[in-house]
């Protein structure tokens, strides 16, 4: 006791045991994830690669078998003719090569041991020998070589990449896929690499293609793809090229022995079964199971050593943007050597990657063991207040219009006191009471004073996240829509366009079309808050088009050619949110001279990017596609500057000012007056407010000037 006269302090001795986890062994239960799969020649028999390791089951599905269960990366199994052995590539000799091993999982043997990588074989129909994909002569080529140790034979030398050799049931040609046209298109030869020729191609990306058991018709995977989109379908053509047919959202094709099905991988790594060549929705799936018992550690570092690769070969500068991956690499997997749990690994993962500075890149997959119940949202801002006995009550500081709370009897100032009937206390939190509540009715007890005098009993049915989002932005835009009518008198007319996918497009398409934008004086296309997709190159081509013809109705009504144009001034809204291929577009439109651009700096995070799932689950963003400015300017990391900068302050927002939308309806005014940007009527665009009969409802509902 140190409050006693004389004492003294002494040295204690304190043990402090470190918290380890040490390595442990689970049980991964898969149903889905396969990457790669094909069919036996007898149909028989699936094999495939699912977590980095090759496993064969039935043809119909059921339980799955592992062949191989090792800490190396196994992929791209293929069986042989006889059905006995399965050759695959495998990186447990230091690099990718060719190796076989019997179904049963024994007689693993090296069939290449060149320093360079060999990958994508694929048998010939006497089992006697394997085609495969090279880069040891410095670039990709087909190469074939006996399994019996013959020396390998070059096939292709194109200084383009070929790729995903296969064989012709007879033997006699080999189709693959090869860059020498501008990008992967299917290519046929002779066995002995003779006559050469494409035998499919469009702007899209061809790869991967198999054989019909006629040798009619060639399956092949189809990769379309842009600054943030990426599809993957499986399609038909036949042996000349001659036409296509698209069979499903999926990859990897095998043809059934008879010819008459199609198998292939969906994009959640589902196998199934559809008719050959035709058929989207008849298609039947392939249940299985597939168990196994392994090693956190190991399938972590199986997992980085995969994504380290895939990236290091994927990504678009190879320079990596000024690092050594390599070394990355290296000082990375130390530290998931080190790792106790899968949080730990992914944030490796995405710190390794963060330091090549890019975007669409990293690591994601679920943590947790369990769904989380969906909070439910009651449409109005809540402070808390503290009352005596340590109860909570919450004040209504205000009401969003058409939530939840707006459509019942609750009113900015007043005062919530019960959930369902129970009493929150301060040191509850009072959002947990609206867990799994989405859609349900709440009993709310509410009060217009602070001492819950002459409460009322209301019932609410508390919004999802993703349905309040989308009311208030259905209100943001309606919003900005009316105070463009009503600042410039029905000249100019507003759009917004959520986000750069298909659909978005079409609606674009839509608005673009009707009365009350085709009766404005000018545009204002928004596209802050984008988060990017695909459609840049559609929308550019609309706002490019010119009047050609019209064609008139017997009341005298004109339709222009085309119909979906716009040659009037145009004003494109960009902010700090506007990504990838939400900054394509303003770019264009600078380029071209086709609008102003006002707003702020977009983000400046530009590449064509594309996902995979390791073999841990994990999903793996791979950036693989550069854009560039015609000057030569990367895209990434240098965002559209606007002509017209205005910022939005905090104040602007509090306070529900928009000075970016005021300026683009000033600047557009100003056009109109002067004539000072691109606007060339369109014939038979009606520039006056329509006759009776003419359309269906007036342009704007406020008159226009003349």
């Amino acid at each position: 006791d140190l409050g006693k006269e004389g004492a003294k302090p002494k040295l204690l001795k304190i043990d402090i045991r470190e918290d380890t986890t040490g390595d442990k062994m689970v049980e991964r239960r898969f149903t889905e994830g396969i990457q790669r799969a094909s069919l036996s020649n007898d149909g028989k028999a699936i094999v495939f690669a699912l977590g980095g390791d090759i496993w064969v089951m039935d043809a119909n599905g059921g339980e799955a078998r592992a062949v191989t269960n090792d800490a190396f990366l196994n992929d791209n199994p293929r069986l042989s003719p006889d059905g006995r052995s399965i050759s695959f590539y495998s990186n447990r000799s230091g690099n990718s090569d060719i190796w076989v091993i019997g179904t049963n999982g024994q007689g693993l043997r090296q069939i290449t041991t060149n320093a360079a990588d060999d990958f994508f074989q694929n048998w010939s129909p006497d089992g006697q020998s394997v085609v495969f994909c090279s880069t040891r002569s410095g670039n990709k080529d087909i190469w074939i070589k006996g399994v019996d140790g013959s020396p390998a034979v070059q096939l292709t030398t194109d200084l383009e990449s070929d790729d995903d050799p296969v064989f012709s049931p007879d033997g006699r040609q080999i189709a693959f896929d090869s860059g020498r046209s501008g990008n992967a298109d299917i290519y046929v030869m002779d066995v002995d690499g003779k006559n050469q020729r494409r035998v499919y191609g469009t702007p899209a990306i061809e790869e991967v293609p198999t054989f019909s058991p006629d040798g009619r018709f060639l399956a092949f995977d189809r990769i379309t793809r842009g600054a943030s989109f990426f599809r993957q379908d499986v399609v038909v053509t036949d042996i000349n090229g001659s036409g296509e047919v698209l069979v499903g959202e999926g990859s990897y094709p095998s043809y059934t022995p008879d010819g008459k099905e199609i198998l292939y991988v969906d994009g959640e790594g589902k196998l199934t079964y559809a008719p050959a060549p035709v058929g989207i929705n008849s298609g039947r799936s392939v249940p299985f199971v597939a168990v196994r018992e392994v090693s956190e550690k190991a399938e972590m570092l199986k997992a980085f050593d995969e994504a380290h690769t895939a990236f290091g070969m994927s990504f678009y500068d190879p320079n990596f943007h000024g690092k050594d991956w390599v070394a990355l690499g290296k000082k990375y997997r130390a530290l998931v050597e080190a790792c106790g749990c899968r949080e730990e690994f992914l944030y490796y993962l995405n710190k390794m990657v963060g330091e090549v500075n890019a975007s669409h890149s990293g690591a994601s997959g679920s943590t947790m063991k369990a769904k989380p119940y969906e909070t439910g949202y009651l449409g109005m801002e809540l402070v808390p207040e503290v009352m005596p006995g340590n109860r909570l009550r919450m004040r209504v500081d205000s009401v969003e219009k058409g939530g939840p709370a707006d459509q019942v009897w609750i009113r900015e100032g007043d005062y919530i006191f019960r959930v369902d009937r129970q009493a929150v206390s301060a040191s509850e939190n009072f959002y947990e009471k609206l867990e799994g509540k989405v859609g349900k009715n709440v009993s709310l007890f509410v009060a217009d004073n602070p001492n819950g005098e002459n409460f009322r009993e209301v019932t609410i049915k508390p919004e999802s996240w993703m349905a309040r989002r989308q009311r208030m932005y259905q209100q943001f835009v309606q919003g900005n829509k009316l105070e463009s009518a009503k600042q410039s008198r029905g000249k100019v007319a507003y759009v917004h366009i959520a986000s750069m996918m298909p659909q978005n497009l079409n609606l674009f398409e839509n608005e673009l079309a009707s009365p009350q934008v085709q009766s404005a004086k000018a545009l204002i296309i928004d596209v802050r808050d984008n988060g990017g997709g695909n459609i840049h190159q559609q929308l550019v081509d609309i706002l490019s088009r010119r009047s050609y013809a019209y064609m008139q109705l017997r009341n005298g009504m004109r339709i222009g050619q085309p119909q979906v144009s716009w040659n009037r001034p145009i004003v494109v809204l960009i902010n700090e949110r506007s990504y990838s291929d939400a900054e394509v577009f303003p770019h264009a439109i600078k380029t071209l001279g086709l609008g102003t651009v006002i707003g702020v700096q977009t983000a400046g995070a530009v590449i064509g990017t594309r996902d995979i799932r390791l073999s841990d689950g994990t999903n793996w963003r791979l950036p693989s596609t550069g854009f560039f400015n015609i000057d030569g300017m990367n895209q990434e990391h240098n965002g559209c500057i606007p002509d017209i900068t205005v910022e939005i302050t905090p104040d602007d927002q509090l306070n529900g000012r928009d000075p970016q939308l005021k300026k683009a309806i000033e600047v557009l005014l100003d056009q109109i007056k002067t004539g000072g940007a691109p606007s060339t009527e369109q014939p038979g665009t009606p520039t006056t407010p329509a006759k009776e009969g003419e359309f269906c409802e007036p342009p704007v509902a406020l008159p226009m000037d003349e």
